[in-house]
């Protein structure tokens, strides 16, 4: 691990370690670097520090697949009728995730500290998603933490 990932990692445990210990219910960071820094690493690492055995409990990773699939977005809102897992590459395997599905996993209770949901290049969500998906953050529960990565921070 390179020393900017390793100081990235502590400045972003430090916060959230901030966040966890106050009353304060949601906590939005935004991760903005050039493309193929590891921001997604980043957070995944650092989640797997604060939620410990609970992970694939309490962890989400919304992964962008939009350029291999040829979509212009990750998150939509429409409801798909085939909700099946479909092979992409060797490595992964995806499953297209709607913001009602990302919503309803943050309101069920952490089995631990916290929710963490991680969401992959969120400036290529829909409109719509990004509308459904704000309630989030204006209705937040306590101990939800969502972590975004960006290339593009203007967006």
């Amino acid at each position: 691990m390179t020393d900017i990932n390793q100081n990235s990692i502590d400045s972003l445990k430090k916060y959230i370690d901030i966040s966890l210990g106050s009353q304060q219910k949601i906590s939005f960071f935004i991760l903005s670097w050039p493309q193929n820094i590891g921001k997604s690493n980043i957070a995944q690492d650092l989640s797997k520090e604060v939620l410990w055995d609970y992970f694939a409990n309490d962890f989400l990773y919304i992964k962008d697949f939009s350029i291999e699939l040829g979509k212009s977005h990750n998150i939509k809102v429409q409801q798909k009728d085939d909700e099946t897992y479909k092979t992409l590459l060797k490595e992964h395997n995806y499953k297209d995730i709607w913001t009602r599905e990302i919503n309803t996993r943050l309101q069920q209770s952490p089995a631990w500290k916290a929710k963490i949901l991680l969401i992959e290049n969120i400036e290529r969500m829909t409109i719509w998603a990004i509308n459904a998906f704000l309630k989030n953050c204006e209705e937040p529960l306590e101990n939800r933490i969502i972590l975004a990565t960006t290339a593009n921070k203007s967006q």
